[in-house]
């Protein structure tokens, strides 16, 4: 969860800086606020008690791989809050490598997961994920299905 707090961090720092000196657009009325860059753009938006931010970049690196990241965040009156991040690149050899998480919390709990993977350049694929969840308070109400007759010697079949 540290690398998506580090993630997080420096997608909403890079949404801020993307504000100094580009394009921006900005609706009092609706508390919105949109910029864009060449390489990205970032949108939040204000109301209601309620704040809402997300950002997306894709740049090209130096030796020739292309990264995207993106990552958004939610803050409610009440004191909920989520935010999740991802970074993926691809390298030109056609190998590509992604990381990402997400984290919410609120009154009935937290719940965190993140996980990377990663792809070689001959296909072999390979990844984990961690999900975490802790003090979680909710309903889970299924969908009653038709009634199917119950197993017995003569349906086995």
């Amino acid at each position: 969860m540290k690398n998506t707090k580090t993630h997080l961090a420096t997608g909403l720092t890079l949404a801020l800086l993307m504000t100094l000196g580009l394009a921006a657009t900005a609706d009092a009325a609706s508390g919105r606020l949109h910029v864009r860059s060449t390489n990205g753009s970032a949108t939040a938006v204000a109301g209601g008690g309620q704040i809402a931010a997300r950002g997306r970049t894709t740049k090209q690196n130096e030796d020739g791989s292309v990264t995207t990241s993106s990552g958004g965040v939610y803050v409610n009156g009440n004191g909920s809050r989520a935010g999740r991040v991802s970074t993926a690149t691809v390298n030109p050899d056609g190998s590509a490598s992604r990381e990402g998480g997400f984290k919410a919390s609120g009154g009935k709990g937290t719940l965190s997961s993140s996980g990377k993977s990663s792809r070689s350049a001959d296909g072999e694929g390979s990844g984990t994920r961690t999900t975490t969840a802790s003090r979680i308070r909710a309903s889970v109400r299924t969908p009653r299905g038709p009634k199917l007759p119950a197993p017995g010697p003569d349906r086995l079949g």
